[in-house]
């Protein structure tokens, strides 16, 4: 659904004009920022789901048994939406097709929404009724399954904005600090939620009113500790964070020539990664590389702990200029980016436990390192 932006120049005088004369008019929704998709049911009643794709590419859609096509992530949002449908928890006919938002943990995005959450923003075709909002779905824990809620608004204080001799973009600053100031309604669990914005919708018209400045800081907070410390995605061409050229720097002392660069593009963060790294050839790995890949880890512990101290020494103070003054990190922000440092010296540390395990069993054995499948990552 593409929504066109209020603060958008490109909107004319007089077509946003007619919205502020007939916002009385809009179904006014808050705009919830989670993962986007549509599932529904085909004539012939069988489950489908569909992924907008980014790249322009047409919408894929799939059944409920072809499920390994979304890829493990939505494969998950598939079996809970299937779950809703076969308990009768949501009821619709052959022909229904809904456009939901998910909100899931951990969560990408900085709103603090509560968790599990599946969020319909409009049902495209058909009909879809909700007879039990909540359920325990198999291996996946407790979702809800929400209609998208309207918000009241004080229609008259927005026009009222618009006839104080303002410009345009001083009222929209103004119709932001009055209708944005607003707990999001599914965060009821964080009390200091707040909404990214709201969505205005008449008939074929939708326009969304978004907290910017607030967003954008906080996603920059967040995204640029984590950016920094991760290592990207299988398959993407990157240099990575801290902990991807700690497996990079690993892997070329530990293997040298040919062997290092394959093993780079193959390895992924898992137990069987550092076990087989280990056990390949432990006399090798002992004689050769224990020492260094101690002195590794410790480096790059170190430039964690370092890069932390120098977050805590410093975000206090961390701001941006917005039309409503300063905007500082906030504490729930501020809490994921301390998850993030201490998720990377968890891992910093496993490596190091895999370590210290092997070389305390006889002639270097790796063996004991089977305990250690399943226990991290």
């Amino acid at each position: 659904m593409g929504i066109r932006h209020l603060c958008d120049e490109k909107i004319k005088d007089d077509e946003f004009q007619y919205f502020i004369d007939n916002i009385g008019k809009f179904e006014v929704t808050e705009k919830v920022d989670g993962s986007n998709l549509s599932f529904g049911l085909d004539e012939n009643g069988v489950l489908y789901m569909s992924r907008d794709k980014k790249d322009g590419r047409k919408p894929g859609r799939t059944i409920y048994e072809a499920r390994h096509i979304l890829g493990k992530h939505f494969a998950k949002y598939m079996e809970v939406i299937h779950s809703f449908v076969q308990t009768g928890a949501i009821s619709m006919k052959a022909g229904t097709e809904v456009e939901i938002e998910i909100i899931d943990t951990p969560v990408t995005n900085v709103v603090p929404y509560d968790e599990h959450q599946m969020i319909v923003l409009c049902v495209e075709s058909g009909s879809l009724s909700i007879n039990t909002e909540t359920i325990d779905v198999s291996n996946h824990g407790t979702w809800s399954f929400k209609m998208n809620r309207p918000y009241k608004i004080d229609y008259d204080a927005v026009q009222a904005l618009f006839k104080q001799g303002l410009s345009r973009s001083e009222a929209l600053v103004q119709m932001k600090k009055t209708l944005l100031d607003i707990p999001s309604q599914y965060g009821t669990n964080n009390p200091d939620s707040w909404i990214e914005g709201l969505v205005f919708k008449n008939g074929d018209m939708i326009y969304k009113l978004v907290n910017k400045d607030r967003f954008t800081i906080m996603n920059k907070f967040l995204h640029e500790i984590r950016k920094k410390l991760s290592a990207p995605k299988p398959g993407v061409a990157s240099t990575g964070g801290i902990y991807q050229e700690l497996i990079s720097e690993i892997a070329t002392h530990y293997s040298c020539g040919p062997l290092a660069t394959s093993q780079k593009k193959r390895w992924v963060l898992s137990n069987p990664t550092w076990s087989q790294l280990i056990s390949l050839n432990d006399s090798m790995f002992f004689n050769r590389n224990y020492i260094i890949i101690k002195a590794i880890v410790g480096k790059y512990l170190k430039m964690v702990n370092d890069m932390e101290d120098d977050y805590l020494s410093s975000y206090k103070s961390m701001f941006i200029e917005t039309p409503y003054g300063k905007c500082y990190i906030d504490e729930y922000t501020h809490q994921r980016n301390l998850d993030a440092f201490s998720t990377a010296k968890d891992k910093i540390h496993f490596i190091d436990l895999c370590v210290e395990s092997a070389a305390e069993k006889p002639n270097h054995s790796s063996i004991g390192l089977n305990a250690l499948q399943g226990g991290y990552i």
